[in-house]
C-alpha cells in the first residue's frame, strides 16, 4: 500500500507540473486532437511506447486513463482504450509528460493494397519479366526459408497453397492472428491468399499459378524449401490498426520468419511501426513492403522506413504501373 501511495503521489506531482507548463508539446509530435489527425485512426485509442527500465509509473498512469488492450513486449509498446470521459488529446498530453514515456500517438489504420482491375494482371507476366525460369534452373536450396505473409490471413486449404504452409509437428498451420490473439489465421478477405500465391504458390502441380519461390525439377521435394506463415493483422474488410501490424511483424520475427511480406500500408507513419520494422531488421529479417497502389509519390508506411524494402509495380511492358 505504501508503494502504491508513493506512485500516486508521484503521478500527481508530474501531472501538476505538466499543467503548470501548459502541456506544451514539440511541433514534430503527431496531433492527438481527432479533428486535426490527418490520417485514418482508431477513435478512442492511444499507442504508448515506453523506455526500458522501471515501468511502474507509466503503467499506473495508463491504467488510470483507460484499459490496456494490447502490448508488444519486444518494442515496449501498449494500446490503451481510453475511458469514455477522457479525450485522446487530454489523456495523450498527460502521458507524454511522464518520465519513461517515449511516445504517444494515435493507432493509425493500415489497409490492404487492392488488387488492380487490370485485364493483363492475371496473365502472370511477372515471372517471365524477371526470368524466373532461369533462376529456377540454377536454384539449389541450402535450407528451408519461411515467408510470413502479414495481411488478411491465408486460405491454407487452397489446393495451390496447402502443401506450402509451414506446419507444427501435429500438422496445424504455423501462424498467428493478432486481431484475436490466437492461431486462427484463415483468410476471410482473399487479399492475403492472393499475395501468398504470388510469392510461393506450388509450382509444376498443374493447379492455379506458379509462385516465384521456388522450384527446380532436379531438386527433390523442391516445393518444401519455401514455406508460408500466415500472420493475420487485417480484418475481413482489409483494414487494421498499426498496432496490429506492428505486433504481427514482431511475432513473425520472433517465430523464425526470414522474409516478411506486407502488401499493406497507410499514409501516416508511427514510431511504434518503425520500431517493429527495425526490430525485425536487427533479427536478420528482410522486410518487403508494397510502395502503394495510389499512383502517388507520397510516402506510404511501413514502406517508407529505412529498413523496409519498398516494392512498386510494373506492367507487362516493364513500365511503372499506373496504379503504383
Amino acid at each position: 500500500m505504501k508503494m502504491l501511495n508513493r506512485l500516486i503521489v508521484g503521478l500527481l506531482v508530474v501531472f501538476q507540473g505538466a499543467l503548470a507548463q501548459g502541456l506544451s508539446e514539440p511541433a514534430p509530435l503527431p496531433s492527438l486532437n481527432p479533428a486535426q489527425i490527418e490520417h485514418p485512426f482508431v477513435p478512442g485509442e492511444l499507442v504508448v511506447g515506453l523506455e526500458a527500465g522501471d515501468l511502474a509509473l507509466p503503467l499506473l498512469a495508463m491504467e488510470m486513463v483507460g484499459t490496456i488492450t494490447a502490448q508488444n513486449p519486444p518494442i515496449n509498446s501498449f494500446v490503451i482504450q481510453l475511458a469514455p470521459n477522457l479525450t485522446m488529446q487530454d489523456a495523450g498530453e498527460f502521458l507524454r509528460a511522464l518520465p519513461g514515456v517515449r511516445y504517444v500517438e494515435p493507432n493509425y489504420l493500415a489497409f490492404a493494397f487492392a488488387t488492380p482491375n487490370d485485364p493483363s494482371f492475371s496473365q502472370q507476366y511477372g515471372p517471365q519479366r524477371i526470368q524466373a525460369n532461369l533462376a529456377w534452373d540454377i536454384w539449389q536450396p541450402q535450407r528451408t526459408v519461411y515467408i510470413a505473409i502479414i495481411d488478411t490471413g491465408i486460405d491454407s486449404n487452397h489446393p495451390d497453397l496447402t502443401n506450402k504452409m509451414r506446419r507444427h509437428a501435429n500438422g496445424a498451420v504455423y501462424g498467428w492472428n493478432t486481431l484475436n490473439s490466437n492461431t486462427n489465421a484463415l483468410d476471410d478477405n482473399g487479399h492475403g491468399t492472393h499475395c501468398a500465391g504470388i510469392a510461393a504458390a506450388e509450382t509444376n502441380n498443374g493447379v492455379g499459378i506458379a509462385g516465384v519461390a521456388a522450384w527446380n525439377p532436379s531438386v527433390a521435394n523442391a516445393n518444401s524449401y519455401v514455406q508460408l506463415m500466415p500472420v493475420k493483422v487485417l480484418s475481413a474488410s482489409g483494414s487494421g490498426g498499426f498496432d496490429s501490424v506492428a505486433r504481427g511483424i514482431t511475432w513473425a520475427a520472433d517465430n523464425g520468419a526470414h522474409i516478411l511480406s506486407l502488401s499493406l500500408g497507410g499514409a501516416g507513419g508511427s514510431q511504434q511501426l518503425q520500431d517493429a520494422v527495425n526490430y525485425a531488421w536487427t533479427r536478420g529479417c528482410l522486410v518487403v513492403v508494397a510502395a502503394g497502389n495510389g499512383g502517388s509519390s507520397s510516402p506510404q508506411y511501413p514502406a517508407f522506413y529505412t529498413n523496409s524494402l519498398a516494392v512498386a509495380a510494373t506492367d507487362s511492358n516493364d513500365q511503372l504501373a499506373s496504379f503504383s
